[in-house]
């Protein structure tokens, strides 16, 4: 039987949309054995039985807390993590996802014995290593976010070596929870009401919309569209006291007052969730609500917007957003493009009670689920989208031939290219970049692939001549930001390659600057193909796995 460890110790909304790459598992290897490790504080995230073997809570406070208390007691912790990684069973796993992203998660990855991990792993030298092929995208995209392709939980799918099925998130609601809120509701007199939730909260300052703005909007909405209900954490509890105190209408709170599982039954009952990207987004698509996500700050909806198609998202048109991960905003100017009429006009127009509206700073966008099966998200305001979403989708294209997306036949992955409407001058310098970054990565990888029968002092000079290579394509990429996310994934690739024996890491190497090759030649080939100056039937060479 083949032992799958899916290991996910993120938040809630990121719990969520591991259930595709889940179902993903169960559909394709319905034999396997899938152990679901979740934080201690998730345990009770209700992901769909069916999807998992057997579900194991990490104890952190128990394991991890005391290091923070005393940073000493780190040799005693090593052993308590050997001792919880051994409950997990003798026999090592076929194959350990590492979904997590902290150095915690990847030590644990080092501990627990299998076949296969791919994901973030800690390296003998102790830096950190990303193994598989999808996996490295989404650490490389990081980098180069405005030019990111997909949603995480398509990538997720990828990462398992399973195709995306066009399907939702799912949670299971018990009756009891429906029959909790069910009272909650009678209790205030909204039995029978139409309902609209407002989720004030997010992890971050840059991420929430003004609580402010939040009841400038509520107030713009008629009554019989919904009463607005106010959803969150009880620690969110002072947004909701500014948002009622701007308002000129009632707000009903619900924050703090429900378990995760009497959120999602409160939310089956809401028409529509105006919220900040955060937790409770994912709950409600999960749900079954329509969500206006409002992206401000560093939320970029092309990784973790709402999964599925009928959801809006609202995003200014500023220069600065979105924000690079971990930088500090001292204005926080993208959240004023957003004005509160704009989000009302939307929420009126997806209870079908009103024309699209026609944001003056701020971009629309909603997701649809592609030929691929992945989501992908457009913008459907301003009715003609910039270049970049056209640069975007091609590179998608290029990435799903190039590393083999399950479920995507190569060369047909979005077939039909749009037009791509840029000055010729524009694309002739993206495609230099592009073919400039394949031919220092070609001349590396012959250099490479010349070491293993170089004496010593011959092999050092071919690894400074790579090294040499390697350093033009990232001077390249900084100049066009297009060859960016290219030359971020080889590095995350080569970074990997700790085998000892000098010749296995040479051939590593040669491999993948060669597959960088191909990867920058395909993108320039497409973008050619859509400015109009070739044709798909001579360019099918580069397309190949």
């Amino acid at each position: 039987m083949r032992r799958v460890l899916v290991l996910q110790m993120c938040r809630l909304g990121d719990i969520l949309q591991t259930v595709p790459m889940l179902r993903g598992l169960r559909r394709e290897h319905p034999e396997a054995e899938i152990t679901l490790v979740l934080h201690d504080l998730f345990e009770r995230v209700p992901i769909p039985g069916r999807l998992y073997d057997r579900l194991v809570p990490f104890p952190y406070t128990q394991l991890v807390a005391p290091i923070a208390r005393d940073p000493n007691d780190w040799p005693r912790a090593l052993a308590r993590l050997r001792e919880w990684v051994a409950s997990l069973g003798a026999a090592p796993f076929d194959l350990a996802i590492n979904l997590t992203h902290t150095d915690l998660s990847n030590l644990l990855m080092v501990i627990v014995p299998a076949r296969e991990h791919r994901g973030g792993v800690i390296a003998p030298d102790r830096t950190r290593v990303v193994r598989g092929d999808w996996m490295p995208y989404f650490w490389a995209s990081q980098t180069s976010r405005v030019q990111g392709c997909f949603n995480l939980v398509d990538l997720q799918n990828w990462a398992a070596g399973v195709a995306c099925d066009a399907m939702p998130l799912e949670i299971e609601i018990p009756d009891a929870a429906r029959q909790k809120i069910g009272q909650w509701l009678a209790d205030r007199g909204l039995g029978d009401r139409p309902l609209v939730a407002m989720q004030l909260g997010a992890s971050e300052e840059r991420k929430r919309w003004p609580a402010e703005a939040f009841a400038q909007a509520a107030d713009l909405l008629d009554p019989a569209d919904g009463e607005i209900v106010l959803v969150g954490a009880g620690d969110e509890r002072h947004l909701g006291e500014r948002a009622m105190a701007h308002a000129r209408r009632r707000l009903h709170a619900a924050y703090g007052e429900t378990t995760i599982l009497e959120l999602a039954a409160l939310l089956e009952r809401c028409r529509l969730l105006i919220t900040n990207d955060t937790g409770t987004m994912h709950v409600a698509t999960a749900a079954g609500t329509r969500i206006i996500d409002i992206s401000t700050g560093p939320v970029f909806v092309h990784e973790t917007g709402p999964y599925g198609p009928g959801h809006f998202v609202i995003e200014p048109r500023t220069e600065c957003f979105p924000c690079i991960a971990g930088s500090t905003c001292h204005h926080f100017s993208c959240r004023e493009a957003i004005a509160p009429g704009d989000v009302a006009s939307l929420a009126r127009h997806v209870l079908g009670r009103g024309p699209f509206p026609h944001p003056e700073r701020a971009r629309i966008l909603t997701g649809v689920f592609l030929p691929s099966r992945r989501i992908e998200y457009r913008t459907i305001w301003p009715v003609r989208g910039d270049a970049s979403e056209t640069v975007r989708r091609l590179s998608a294209r290029a990435w799903e031939e190039t590393l083999c997306a399950p479920g995507v036949v190569a060369g047909a992955a979005g077939r039909g290219l749009e037009e791509l409407d840029l000055p010729a001058d524009r694309v002739d310098q993206m495609v230099a970049a592009l073919e400039g970054i394949a031919d220092q990565a070609t001349a590396a990888s012959r250099l490479a692939g010349k070491i293993a029968r170089a004496p010593s002092a011959g092999a050092s000079r071919l690894a400074a001549g790579i090294d040499a290579h390697l350093a033009q394509m990232e001077i390249g990429a900084r100049i066009e930001p297009i060859g960016q996310p290219l030359v971020g994934y080889l590095k995350v690739r080569l970074s990997a390659l700790a085998e000892p024996r000098v010749p296995n890491v040479a051939r590593g190497y040669a491999l993948e600057c060669a597959a960088t090759a191909r990867r920058a030649r395909r993108l320039a080939a497409l973008l050619l193909e859509a400015a109009g100056y070739a044709d798909e039937g001579s360019l099918k060479a580069e397309a190949a796995c």
